[in-house]
């Protein structure tokens, strides 16, 4: 399997060589924030099969424990990640040139979700998907 994907301006791309291992809809508030919408649906992979073949992105501190990738010409968000989970890249689905090819299996951090979401009820929900940080539990 391979996926493709990149910025809304095109100068950063990638190429990923492996089925998603989880697609989850996102609903904490950092994801909301950064991605500009209610819920950020992102896709995790193994890191090995995750190639940038455009221009590098971007990378910024979004918390002491995580980071974010984006385009530096047109901002667009692609990938967040764990410190403490390298192992993993994490693309934000709605970057792929066909994001119908991940499909969610579940929402995560349904605790933080917006009260006007309705989620979809064949999706599990978790209040969050790790353990964070003390001090964010």
């Amino acid at each position: 399997m391979e996926i493709a994907g990149g910025c809304n301006c095109g100068a950063v791309r990638y190429r990923i060589s492996a089925a998603p291992l989880r697609v989850s809809h996102c609903h904490c508030a950092t994801c909301r924030r950064a991605s500009g919408a209610v819920a950020a649906t992102l896709a995790a992979f193994p890191a090995d099969a995750v190639e940038w073949t455009g221009e590098e992105p971007k990378t910024y501190r979004s918390s002491e424990f995580a980071f974010r990738r984006f385009c530096a010409a047109c901002g667009s968000q692609l990938e967040f990640g764990f410190d403490a989970r390298p192992e993993l890249r994490i693309i934000a689905v709605g970057t792929m040139d066909d994001p119908a090819a991940a499909p969610a299996i579940r929402h995560n951090f349904i605790s933080e979700k917006l009260p006007w979401v309705r989620l979809d009820e064949h999706l599990p929900g978790k209040p969050r998907w790790w353990n964070p940080p003390p001090g964010r539990e």
